[in-house]
């Protein structure tokens, strides 16, 4: 349709209609059956199990091996001895489970206490109060001014972003458009 101008559109149409419904129809199936969902997303493959690098898997995926030790490399694992199993998925990416003794440090590791953590709420953008969020914190515009105050900020319209954490920890981003700065790095 795009291409030959002197064909009729109802056939693009159709062409289009036709592919999404097929799609739908894909999307419910799989969603509904698992042995659907095999067949049209495939499964896992185990690469790396128990630190040895299965050959016959990374031929039946046809996965060279360079490719995978990027794959690893790209996940922070440069010494392949570091990993116990190396899984390709389903949509491409490669998923590491390193050793024991090279699994990143916890703080339940080290049984340390650490504070609670959540998400940041906007308050200002673009120098502008979010009353919907304000609310959502339980906080009001008297409490945010005075939380401005102590970090020194009388103007928001000087505030691009200011954000609070679950411990009411602000963090304020000032604009900055007549700064100095250089917009490439050199």
């Amino acid at each position: 349709m795009t291409i030959n101008l002197e064909s009729k559109e109802i056939n693009g149409i159709w062409a289009v209609v036709l592919f999404g419904l097929f799609a739908y129809a894909i999307s419910y199936l799989t969603m509904k059956s698992i042995v659907l969902r095999r067949f049209f997303m495939g499964t896992p493959t185990i690469l790396i199990q128990d630190g040895k690098i299965l050959e016959k898997n990374l031929k039946k995926m046809k996965f060279d091996i360079n490719d995978m030790l990027e794959e690893i490399r790209s996940a922070g694992y440069f010494d392949l001895s570091q990993v116990e199993y190396a899984i390709l998925e389903a949509n491409g990416e490669v998923s590491i489970l390193p050793k024991p003794e090279y699994r990143p440090l916890t703080p339940k590791d080290m049984k340390v206490k650490v504070d609670k953590e959540g998400l940041c709420c906007n308050l200002i953008i673009d120098g502008k109060i979010m009353h919907n969020n304000l609310k959502n914190v339980k906080k009001d515009e008297k409490w945010l001014n005075k939380a401005l105050k102590v970090k020194g900020y009388s103007d928001i319209s000087k505030i691009l972003l200011a954000t609070v954490d679950v411990n009411e920890k602000i963090v304020i981003y000032e604009r900055n458009l007549d700064d100095d700065s250089k917009d490439v790095l050199e």
